[in-house]
């Protein structure tokens, strides 16, 4: 044992018949000891490492994004930079939307968790097939805030419903739906929910309206606020997807009836 023990000291023979049994242990020790330091301290600069790397990726995909550098972004996004940081009121993973970067849009929600779309926001085209939210990419996003008009349609509402799974925190045109923190997702939630109001004078597209409803399947009782043009795609929604409803008020300015 003496033997192995020199050889993975780097002593001599010599040095090890002079040691003691208890002066071995606390040789061996203290060699164990510093070696265990030694790799956590290597373990330690590694992941200070990574983070510098990470806070350092996002200022650069940014910059990447703006310059339409798909490359440039992929290895960004690889680097493990913050798509949730905002940029001018709409954060970086949307921004690749923005910009018509469907791959980066996608791998970009694959690792996001807050999607915002300023008020500005103007998605010029869609990606192949026209679905901005399909596939599962979208399913560790927790909290969805669309502040453009009119950039949720129905079939943005349907996919939405259907892909973004763990959401708890929903914000489209000013109509916002959540749940409590201990609460699982956002459809569990509102699968519980019997009654709905919607705000006031925010001029609700039917793709907004269609996605609370998606959401809230078994409401008996739902008030659309004045002014919000819902108009008769506005009914026509709530006649499909609300049809347990036994209370239902639509308020002035909605488009419909003779006093719209």
């Amino acid at each position: 044992t003496k033997h192995f023990v020199a050889d993975l000291l780097g002593m001599k023979w010599e040095q090890m018949q002079e040691i003691d049994v208890y002066e071995l242990h606390e040789v061996t020790k203290e060699a164990a000891e510093e070696g265990y330091t030694n790799q956590e301290k290597a373990k330690a600069e590694a992941a200070e490492r990574e983070h510098r790397l990470a806070q350092d990726a996002g200022p650069r995909l940014q910059a990447a994004i703006l310059k339409c550098d798909a490359e440039g972004c992929l290895k960004e996004i690889k680097l493990g930079a913050d798509v949730d940081m905002v940029h001018q009121g709409t954060s970086l993973c949307a921004w690749a939307a923005l910009m018509g970067l469907w791959e980066v849009w996608y791998a970009s929600a694959a690792h996001a968790t807050h999607i915002l779309f300023g008020q500005d926001s103007v998605v010029a085209s869609r990606p192949a097939g026209g679905a901005l939210f399909a596939g599962h990419t979208f399913e560790n996003v927790t909290r969805l805030t669309v502040d453009a008009y009119d950039l949720v349609g129905p079939t943005e509402a349907r996919d939405i419903h259907e892909h973004c799974t763990r959401l708890k925190s929903l914000c489209v045109e000013g109509w916002v739906l959540d749940c409590p923190e201990h609460d699982f997702s956002l459809r569990v939630h509102c699968t519980l929910r019997t009654e709905l109001s919607s705000p006031s004078n925010m001029q609700i597209g039917v793709g907004t309206l269609t996605l609370m409803l998606l959401f809230c399947p078994n409401l008996a009782s739902l008030t659309i606020g004045n002014g919000n043009g819902i108009g008769s795609e506005g009914a026509t929604a709530i006649a499909q997807h609300c049809q347990g409803l036994t209370s239902l008020s639509i308020g002035n300015g909605n488009g419909i009836g003779s006093e719209g």
